[in-house]
């Protein structure tokens, strides 16, 4: 996630398209790229804006790696870094054919809604789709991914009713979140599990960028449980020594940390709220997700795997796909 239909990931010469070219010259029959691009970022606007910046105004979220019926859910991307020194969350579930199709319908949605990158290194649209940067057809590109992703969804919840396991230890829930089209699965979701807390339970939860929705903050000043929540320190923080205006965001997130538990403290939860900071040499943070605790368990049960960061740019109407999964 994150490289729009210009495919840029950062401010160097090398993208996801260009890294990615190749394969399609070379097996067209068995690669296919698909390049999303939020209809909210017009080109004129594209070409101005740094790339950091562009991500403001919408991207493609979603990671998400179906082989067969195994999943991986996680919530890192595919570059160096989190192969070597970035604390990130990698979930396996196996054996799971239901939950790989739902998670395979999805991508083919938002895949169909996207830019395919062809061996010439130039982008179509399919034609059986409104293009999204077309000042005419927004609302009809906006329509149809809404309906394709809803008509997943409702498909899905079909199916599942249909056949409920008897005996089963384990539950999972995929959710969606694309706020630009209406989807918000994930926030009712997610809002629903921390209002429904207990008062001697527990709740974990991570994020490499603080910036809870006013919402979240609200429900955990008024919830009776113990929160623990990790962030990354700005040692730790994805954007420390980034060129330019993106090189002061670890500054930006010692405010709003600050923010957060003096929010706490005016509601007399700063002995029910503990806030961590992850700090290791040479390592970046990026792990998110969530974890809730009955007041007699040792072990979670209950769990959100996935890519949503619980802030305003995971849930905000100017982004798109981002899934997270239930357990």
């Amino acid at each position: 996630g994150g490289a729009g239909a210009s495919g840029a990931s950062s401010e160097t010469s090398s993208t996801s398209r260009t890294i990615l070219l190749p394969l399609v010259g070379r097996h067209p029959e068995r690669v296919t790229v698909s390049l999303y691009h939020t209809p909210n970022m017009p080109r004129a606007v594209e070409r101005l804006l740094p790339n950091k910046f562009k991500e403001t105004l919408g991207l493609q979220h979603m990671k998400i790696h179906v082989f067969d019926d195994t999943i991986l859910m996680t919530g890192a991307n595919l570059s160096e870094d989190y192969f070597t020194n970035r604390q990130d969350r990698y979930v396996v579930v196996r054996d799971a054919p239901q939950l790989a199709e739902f998670c395979e319908k999805i991508i083919s949605v938002v895949s169909t809604h996207s830019y395919q990158l062809r061996s010439d290194n130039s982008l179509a649209m399919d034609s059986k789709v409104p293009d999204p940067l077309a000042l005419l057809s927004k609302r009809a590109y906006t329509d149809s991914m809404k309906k394709s992703i809803s008509d997943v969804i409702k498909e899905e919840k079909v199916e599942v009713t249909a056949h409920v396991p008897k005996e089963s230890d384990t539950w999972i829930c995929p959710l969606v979140q694309m706020g630009l089209y209406g989807v918000r699965n994930d926030q009712e979701a997610t809002s629903a599990l921390l209002e429904g807390t207990e008062r001697q339970s527990s709740v974990s939860l991570a994020t490499g960028y603080l910036n809870l929705t006013d919402e979240y903050v609200d429900i955990i000043r008024e919830s009776k449980a113990k929160f623990r929540v990790l962030t990354a320190s700005p040692q730790a923080n994805g954007f420390l020594g980034a060129a330019g205006p993106a090189g002061h965001v670890p500054y930006a997130y010692i405010y709003i940390a600050r923010w957060f538990y003096e929010r706490m403290r005016s509601g007399e939860r700063s002995d029910r709220v503990r806030l961590e900071e992850y700090t290791r040499e040479k390592w970046t943070f990026h792990a998110k997700g969530l974890w809730y605790y009955l007041s007699d368990s040792l072990l979670p049960v209950m769990t959100l795997i996935g890519s949503s960061n619980f802030g305003m740019t995971s849930l905000a109407t100017v982004h798109a796909p981002t899934v997270n999964t239930l357990l």
